[in-house]
């Protein structure tokens, strides 16, 4: 169980070409917990409450540059998953989750709206040859609604200065399929080896 607060003041806004900046503020209420339903299966369920305000600052100006560039974001998040012991040495497990990003403002002080999603996880974490060799795999799934993009440019005034601005917008909806195994093995008594490997595919489901 936990509570968390930031404040962030007047932070420089990168890649700003008007000494723009950003202020936001985020606070949270948020708690997890596991029960033993027998002593080798258990469940899990966790909860998050989130609040984040932003706006955009036009230091040049010395003034918020109108009503609509100062945003809030509230949304509620849940995690649920079972574990299950098979060894004194293996365990398997399944989460089902969403999560959420907050929206914010581009470098024009034009604001994109939040990212949300919900994920899948199915996984297998196992000890062998006395704990001295670790293996651990899963394979996930995340779906994204309002995933947020950023498409960033270059580009050169009259007096030849470079300068770079980055422009986020919301996508509709994209997707993320992947696998991870991920093995630690100790040979002899101080050397350590590890191979992690891992395949992921992204995909836009509609036209940018």
């Amino acid at each position: 169980v936990g509570l968390y607060y930031t404040k962030t003041e007047d932070p420089v806004y990168p890649g700003s070409t008007r000494g723009a900046s950003q202020e936001f503020e985020s606070n949270a209420a948020f708690a997890q917990a596991t029960y033993p339903v027998t002593d080798t299966f258990r469940v899990i369920a966790g909860a998050r409450y989130d609040d984040t305000s932003k706006s955009y600052y036009d230091a040049v100006g010395g003034r918020y540059l109108s009503e609509s560039n100062s945003e809030s974001w509230s949304y509620f998040d849940y995690k649920l998953g079972i574990e299950k012991d098979f060894s004194a040495d293996m365990m398997g497990y399944f989460t089902l989750a969403t999560g959420h990003k907050a929206g914010g403002f581009d470098d024009f002080g034009e604001a994109f709206d939040m990212e949300s999603n919900i994920s899948g996880e199915l996984g297998l974490k196992s000890r062998f040859l006395n704990n001295r060799l670790q293996l651990n795999g899963d394979v996930f799934y995340y779906l994204y609604d309002g995933y947020q993009v950023i498409d960033g440019h270059a580009y050169q005034d009259e007096a030849g200065n470079f300068y770079f601005e980055m422009n986020f917008f919301n996508a509709d909806k994209a997707k993320s399929l992947g696998a991870e195994v991920e093995t630690t093995a100790l040979v002899g008594n101080a050397t350590v080896l590890t191979l992690n490997l891992a395949y992921l595919k992204n995909e836009y489901l509609d036209d940018l």
